[in-house]
C-alpha cells in the first residue's frame, strides 16, 4: 500500500479506503498513512466532523486489528488540528524555488499530502508542547489535555 509520495488524488482516495473499510494490514498504516487520510477528511468535511470521523475510523481500525490501547484523544486532536492549520497556510512549493506563494489547500490533495508529509511525516511538533509524562498518561489518552510547554497557536 502507498503511503508517501502520492501521484493522484485516485491513489489518496485508495489509502483512505483501505483504512475505512480496515483492509490495510496494520503495519502499513504508518503515520505517513494517519496524516494522508487526516488531509483527506479535512478537505471533505468541517474540522469538526473531520476529527469526529477520525475518532471513530481509528477505534474501528484499533478494535478490528485488536490492539486496544491505539487511541489517544489528546494525539488525536493534536494533530487534526496542526494538519487543518498546515493545510489553509501558505508556503512555497519546494519544487519550484522561485514559484509564488499559494495556499496549500489550493493544490490538489495528492500534492498538499506529498509536502504535509514531506515536511511534518518525520518531524515531533508533539514534544514542543507536550512533555513526555502528559502525553504518556492515561489522562491524555483519554481525553484532550492542554499542551504544558508551548501552547497551541492554532
Amino acid at each position: 500500500m502507498k503511503t508517501k509520495q502520492f501521484a493522484t488524488d485516485t491513489e489518496v482516495a485508495t489509502l483512505v479506503d483501505a483504512f475505512e473499510t480496515v483492509t490495510i494490514p496494520a503495519s502499513e498504516f504508518t503515520h505517513a498513512a494517519h496524516i494522508a487520510v487526516a488531509l483527506s477528511y479535512l478537505q471533505s468535511r468541517t474540522p469538526a466532523q473531520a476529527l469526529e470521523h477520525m475518532r471513530e475510523r481509528i477505534r474501528a481500525f484499533a478494535a478490528h486489528h485488536g490492539v486496544g490501547n491505539l487511541y489517544h484523544e489528546t494525539l488525536t486532536i493534536f494533530w487534526m488540528r496542526l494538519l487543518d492549520h498546515v493545510a489553509r497556510t501558505y508556503d512555497v512549493d519546494p519544487s519550484r524555488r522561485r514559484s509564488p506563494r499559494r495556499p496549500k489547500a489550493d493544490l490538489p490533495l495528492w500534492r498538499r499530502t506529498n509536502l504535509i508529509v514531506a515536511r511534518w511525516g518525520s518531524s515531533r511538533p508533539v514534544e514542543a508542547h507536550y512533555s513526555a509524562d502528559v502525553i504518556a498518561s492515561n489522562a491524555a489518552r483519554e481525553k484532550w489535555v492542554p499542551p504544558d510547554r508551548l501552547p497551541m497557536p492554532f
